[in-house]
């Protein structure tokens, strides 16, 4: 069985999704996952919420605000061993280098290489970062409507704007500055479509939620264009495993299972 929809093979579907990438750092995947994978990675990461860990503070160095819920690689190896199988599976790894146009390597990071974010009560965001990892794939699980927060908001000429960057001059003031001149894009993603973003060059945050009955739950997996990366501080206060609760005592329905 294949991993990803049948498109995703298509060689002119993957020039194109290159030569996008390659111009703007970002591409839309409708549908990225076989629906089969889909379903099973969905049972798994609805299951995760029960460990996630919800953080909210001020990250240090940009000053942006983090106000969602995580869980950590180390747990997702635990508790969704079919989503976590994803990550090493050969045929994700060759799509990728396929729209990147060159070499992937995974993430040294044990917290950040695959990573669930869910925000699930209004006012939770993403605030803006870049991250240390290069390519960040986010799959969607959970969405909330067009207009309702928990949108992608990105800059894609943001190492342009950051050598305009005055003395003094703050990060919160240059996002205004991107927004004032219409640089700023945005994107709406539905429950089963994924995205590629090259999340270390692109500043970008997901917008607050504004509803109530909304929620946003994705997987993050993160890989690096070269074989080393530094790594600061940001993927530990985000990740950290401070809850080691394991899931796999209890019973799952038999369904699709992954073999990388």
């Amino acid at each position: 069985m294949k991993l990803l929809n049948a498109k995703y093979g298509d060689r002119r579907e993957l020039k194109a999704l290159r030569e996008k990438f390659e111009s703007s750092g970002y591409v839309y995947l409708e549908s990225l996952l076989n629906s089969e994978v889909f379903a099973s990675c969905f049972r798994e990461v609805m299951d995760l919420k029960r460990v996630a860990v919800k953080r909210s503070f001020i990250m240090p160095g940009i000053r942006t605000i983090r106000r969602l819920h995580t869980v950590g690689g180390v747990s997702i190896q635990k508790n969704a061993p079919q989503a976590r199988a994803l990550y090493d599976h050969s045929e994700m790894l060759n799509f990728l280098r396929q729209v990147t146009g060159g070499s992937i390597f995974k993430c040294r990071h044990k917290e950040e290489l695959i990573v669930a974010n869910y925000l699930l009560e209004p006012g939770a965001t993403h605030g803006w970062h870049l991250d240390d990892p290069d390519f960040a794939l986010i799959i969607s699980f959970e969405a909330p409507p067009v207009n309702s927060g928990g949108q992608l908001e990105f800059i894609p000429r943001w190492r342009e704007l950051e050598k305009e960057r005055k003395q003094g001059q703050t990060i919160n003031q240059l996002i205004a500055m991107a927004g004032s001149r219409r640089l700023i894009e945005r994107e709406h993603h539905q429950a089963g479509d994924a995205y590629l973003l090259y999340a270390s060059q692109i500043l970008h945050r997901v917008s607050p939620l504004t509803r109530a009955d909304c929620r946003r739950s994705v997987i993050n997996l993160a890989y690096q264009r070269h074989r080393t990366t530094s790594y600061g501080e940001t993927a530990s206060l985000l990740y950290g495993s401070e809850m080691q609760t394991d899931l796999r005592s209890r019973k799952r329905p038999n369904g699709w299972r992954l073999r990388v």
